[in-house]
C-alpha cells in the first residue's frame, strides 16, 4: 500500500502543487506588472491537475483493494491459527518468493497446504456467492480477471519445489483458494 501512495499518489499531488504554484507565481506578475502569462500556464495546469486527480482516484481505489485484501488475510490467519493450531497443525503466513508470496501454509497430520486467500467485496444487492465447478471460479456471478485456481496451484508447486530442495524430500501440497 505504501508502495502505490509514493508512486501513484504523493507523485501527482506533488505535480498538482507545482502547477498551482506556477499558475499562482504567473498571477503574481500579471499583478506586479511584470509581463505575466497567467492564461498560459493556467491552459497548462488545468489538464494536468485533472490527469493528477484521475490519477489519485484510481490509486485510492487499489488502496481500498489491498486494505480489503489485507482484512481478508487476516482474518483468514486468525481462523486458521484459533481452529488449526490446537489440533497440532503448524500454520505459517505470508510466505515470500521471487515477486509474489503465500498468503498461508498449514503443514499437519494429513499434509501440506498452500492457501491462497481472495477477498472480494460483497455484492451491492443479493447474497454473495462463489462457485467452482471442477475447473472455474465464478464470483458474485462474474470469472475473475486472474484465475485463482491456477495461481493456488502454482503456489503449491512454488512451495513444493521450496520444500524439496531444502530438505531433500519430495512433499505433495495441496492448493487452496480461500474466499473469506
Amino acid at each position: 500500500m505504501q508502495d502505490v501512495i509514493d508512486d501513484k499518489v504523493l507523485t501527482h499531488i506533488l505535480i498538482a502543487c507545482l502547477m498551482v504554484y506556477l499558475a499562482g507565481f504567473e498571477w503574481c506578475r500579471q499583478y506586479f506588472n511584470m509581463k505575466p502569462a497567467p492564461k498560459t500556464f493556467t491552459v497548462l495546469v488545468i489538464p494536468i491537475i485533472g490527469y493528477s486527480i484521475w490519477r489519485i482516484i484510481n490509486a485510492m481505489k487499489e488502496i481500498e483493494q489491498l486494505k480489503l485484501g489485507r482484512t481478508g488475510e487476516r482474518a483468514v490467519g486468525q481462523l486458521l491459527e484459533e481452529k488449526l493450531r490446537p489440533m497440532g497443525c503448524q500454520v505459517l503466513h505470508d510466505i515470500p518468493f521471487a515477486g509474489f508470496n503465500i498468503d498461508h501454509v498449514v503443514i499437519g497430520p494429513t499434509g501440506v497446504y498452500s492457501i491462497e486467500t481472495k477477498t472480494q467485496s460483497k455484492p451491492a444487492k443479493g447474497p454473495a456467492s462463489v462457485q467452482y465447478d471442477g475447473q472455474n471460479v465464478i464470483v458474485n456471478g462474474f470469472k475473475p480477471d486472474r484465475d485463482p485456481v491456477v495461481q493456488a496451484k502454482a503456489n503449491a508447486h512454488s512451495l513444493a519445489e521450496l520444500i524439496e530442495r531444502s530438505s531433500g524430500r519430495k512433499v505433495t501440497v495441496r492448493p487452496v483458494v480461500l474466499f473469506p
